[in-house]
């Protein structure tokens, strides 16, 4: 993410540069040491970077260097009776949620954030805390045992992943790659090229293969959707769980080929059927119809305009109701 250094003293020509100038010109610095600077991305001179001037605790600096330099979004507290209906509830409907347990209320770590704004596209993330009192609910509705922990909780009827214990980078990474998509992922302009749904790309088997496909279930949102989805989603089941020992369908071998892909879009709020017909009258599948929501047919020559929506939220944002932040540790031993 960054590159850190330390600065004696006694190189006094770079550390007058570091410093600030009274109205005398004298190099000084102003609220004493040590002192924290930080050049943020293209900064290369005195003129732009960024001095520090809070309570010098790992939580504070490191919610600084996140939030001030690296513009990381923010990952906000739900509270047991906020977490399923303000988040899990409101999140877009698509997304996975990701959700932290800390038995300590601290705040995310630079490397969660960066996952954070990373797979924004896929990926919604919230932080509860861990209070004793409530284990057995936890239990009952994501099967948490303590904390910390990690929940991927996917669409309905699919049963919740636990990972128990504390996180790095590397792991984390990891296991964002296997559990960003939904278990029936949906087909989207960020996802078609991935998921081999994509006439411009390739087969999610690779570029040699010459045939594959991709099932798609559209419809309108409603219950009926998502009871086709759940039909969608044992049939996939069904197909890769095949054993090698028995005799397979075509359709159990393209999956296990990664030649047959399963997926869902929502047929009325992502206008598929207007744009299908328009490709089969032209004949043009370079502008596919796997347009996010915000999208629309009349824009479709048009750049789209960025809505706040579109972006992670940053600590300039407000705060949604009933989630928090948990205030700054005064010390490293809170």
């Amino acid at each position: 993410m960054a590159n850190t250094g330390m600065v004696e003293l006694g190189e006094v020509q770079l550390a007058t540069f570091l410093a600030e100038k009274t109205f005398t010109g004298q190099p000084s610095f102003q609220n004493g040491l040590p002192s924290l600077i930080a050049f943020p991305f293209g900064c290369n001179t005195a003129n732009c970077l960024i001095r520090y001037e809070g309570e010098l605790s790992v939580d504070a600096v490191t919610n600084w260097f996140a939030t001030t330099i690296l513009s990381l979004p923010r990952i906000l507290y739900y509270s047991k009776e906020s977490l399923l209906q303000s988040f899990v509830g409101k999140s877009s409907p698509h997304k996975v949620k990701v959700i932290f347990f800390s038995e300590t209320g601290e705040r995310a770590a630079p490397f969660v954030r960066q996952a954070a704004l990373n797979y924004w596209p896929y990926a919604a993330f919230a932080f509860v805390l861990w209070r004793e009192e409530e284990s057995s609910f936890w239990w009952n509705v994501f099967g948490v045992e303590s904390a910390p922990a990690i929940v991927f909780l996917k669409e309905h009827g699919v049963k919740p992943i636990v990972y128990h214990g504390p996180a790095n980078n590397s792991w984390f990474v990891d296991i964002m790659e296997q559990n960003k998509h939904q278990e029936l992922p949906q087909l989207r302009s960020v996802t078609s090229m991935e998921l081999g749904c994509d006439a411009r790309g390739y087969s999610h088997a690779g570029s040699e293969t010459a045939i594959w496909y991709c099932l798609i279930l559209a419809g309108r949102s409603s219950p009926e959707l998502n009871k086709m989805r759940a039909t969608l989603r044992r049939i996939q089941e069904a197909l890769s769980t095949v054993d090698n020992d028995q005799p397979s369908s075509l359709a159990a071998v393209a999956l296990k080929e990664k030649r047959l892909t399963f997926t869902w879009l929502d047929g009325e709020a992502q206008q598929i059927i207007k744009w299908i017909s328009q490709i089969i009258e032209d004949g043009d599948s370079r502008e596919l119809p796997f347009f996010d929501d915000e999208d629309r047919p009349n824009q479709r020559h048009k750049k789209r305009a960025v809505s706040n929506q579109d972006c992670p939220p940053s600590i300039t944002d407000t705060e949604p109701k009933d989630a928090y932040q948990i205030p700054l540790s005064d010390s490293d031993f809170e």
